[in-house]
């Protein structure tokens, strides 16, 4: 009997051990996918606080907010999210500008160029932009973007949720007296279980989830495409500079110094 016993000690033992691994594994897994994904957050904001800065450069070289407003109503867009978001970023004051034989066609072409700077920042910032793998010839990588960050997000407490029900600690120390039958009687008589406190025992040591929210990522609205609405833009432009020639051209003398 005794070498039954030392068997049946030693399957508990191993299974106990197994049990172990598999509760501490799976949380140390979603610490560790969590501080990635921290990271990650870090790298999107950096790209939107970069993104914000081309598009206030925009609303720069618009003389007064209300030409602002006109801007993104003839894109069919919201003006309000953007007018909050850049509100109090800073604009870039050395800027390039393009060569052009008049002053108008100076401020066109940097208008244009800028717009389709923010269009792109704005798409990268939001879907991501695929490049080519240093390491890996001919395979293509996407840059950490909103979109991507926020799926991930849902994934890690999908694991979360899955994890707390999965492996509660009352689960495993439950499953683990059970393999003691003699011990649990002996418990139940002097009603030392953790059947009044297993509810308390699981909150207190549940994998918290991500909150999203507070990482203070924005989802910018889309812009269209510089292609598809350069005409209107030009014609826009165009009779704002007729409008508002002398205080245009000393912007673009400021923004050039």
């Amino acid at each position: 009997m005794k070498g039954i016993d030392d068997l049946n000690e030693s399957l508990t033992t191993e299974i106990l051990v197994e049990m172990a691994d598999s509760f501490f594994g799976a949380r140390k897994a979603i610490d560790e996918e969590k501080e990635r994904f921290e990271a990650q957050a870090s790298a999107v904001k950096a790209i939107g606080e970069a993104t914000l800065q081309r598009v206030a450069l925009l609303h720069e070289l618009l003389p007064e907010e209300d030409d602002i407003r006109k801007l993104y109503e003839h894109l069919g867009v919201d003006p309000q999210p953007f007018l909050q978001l850049v509100r109090d970023i800073p604009v870039p004051r050395k800027v390039s500008i393009p060569f052009a034989l008049t002053t108008a066609g100076r401020y066109e072409k940097l208008f244009l160029k800028v717009y389709g700077e923010v269009t792109g920042a704005v798409r990268g910032y939001l879907h991501g932009e695929y490049y080519d793998d240093p390491h890996t010839p001919g395979r293509k990588r996407l840059t950490p973007n909103y979109d991507q960050l926020k799926n991930w997000a849902e994934a890690v407490n999908d694991k979360v949720q899955k994890v707390n029900q999965g492996h509660s600690p009352s689960s495993v120390l439950n499953f683990s007296k059970s393999l003691k039958g003699a011990q649990v009687r002996h418990e139940s008589i002097s009603e030392a279980t953790i059947d009044g406190y297993s509810n308390s025992l699981d909150q207190s040591l549940a994998l918290a989830p991500l909150d999203f929210q507070s990482y203070s990522l924005q989802e910018f609205p889309e812009l269209p495409a510089l292609n598809k609405v350069k005409p209107q833009l030009t014609k826009f432009i165009r009779g704002l500079y007729k409008q508002h020639k002398e205080r245009i051209n000393a912007l673009l003398k400021h923004l050039n110094t």
